[in-house]
């Protein structure tokens, strides 16, 4: 581990604070952007419906709005309201993980506009919260 890993490095009290400080930001300025109206405002309504039915918003439905009101401030819309999303989603759980410094450093060091990263295995991350269930077996019941 480096010395400025070291120093990056978090407390898990101080990464919940700076997570709940990231998510109420996040949704204020989506709030801030919805209260102002017109097309962003409709924008993100139909995202936020998008994210739990796919078929409410399609990538066809974001190109239409693209050649609309222009790419650059269509993706910051989205952007946004799915990061806005997210951020409440987070707050169900207010699960935060701790990655093991050598890898933040690896995945930093290869990061480059060409890389991906296989997020897929986020999604299998194990929920401290959730109560452990263990199945007996046959021979264990009795």
């Amino acid at each position: 581990m480096t010395e400025e890993t070291a120093a990056r490095a978090l407390s898990a009290k101080d990464a919940v604070r700076a997570a709940e400080a990231y998510i109420a930001g996040t949704i204020g300025l989506a709030d801030g952007v919805r209260s102002q109206g017109g097309w962003p405002a409709d924008l993100i309504d139909r995202l936020r419906s998008g994210v739990y039915a796919a078929e409410r918003y399609t990538m066809r439905d974001r190109a239409i709005a693209q050649q609309q009101f222009g790419a650059a401030e269509v993706d910051m819309v989205h952007l946004i309201a799915l990061t806005a999303e997210c951020a409440k989603l987070w707050k169900r759980s207010r699960v935060v993980y701790r990655v093991h410094p050598a890898l933040a450093d690896s995945l930093l060091e290869s990061v480059n506009d060409e890389t991906a990263i296989p997020c897929e295995i986020l999604a299998r991350l194990p929920c401290p919260r959730r109560p452990k269930m263990r199945i007996r077996t046959e021979n264990e019941k009795s």
